[in-house]
């Protein structure tokens, strides 16, 4: 997962951990979306639980390199935070 950030622009993102799909929390978070969008906002909805997040293991590797260790979809949902 990776983001296409756009100088310039506005970006939001909805993060929902919900497993179950329509429930409450992701349709408040999707009509939250829609409302960035009509201001001319780039928004995206990201699922966390569809995606590969292991645990933190405390190795300390991510202060030394900053980066983690792991190589799961962390470090997308990180930058996608970054720019939003």
């Amino acid at each position: 997962m990776r983001c296409k950030c756009y100088e310039g622009t506005y970006q939001s993102t909805g993060y929902c951990w919900q497993p179950r799909h329509g429930s409450n929390t992701e349709t408040l978070i999707e009509k939250v979306l829609h409302g960035a969008e009509e201001g001319n906002t780039i928004t995206k909805k990201i699922i966390l639980n569809e995606l590969d997040i292991a645990p933190c293991q405390a190795c300390i590797t991510c202060q030394k390199a900053s980066e983690c260790i792991q190589k799961d979809d962390i470090m997308g949902v990180v930058e996608m935070m970054q720019y939003s």
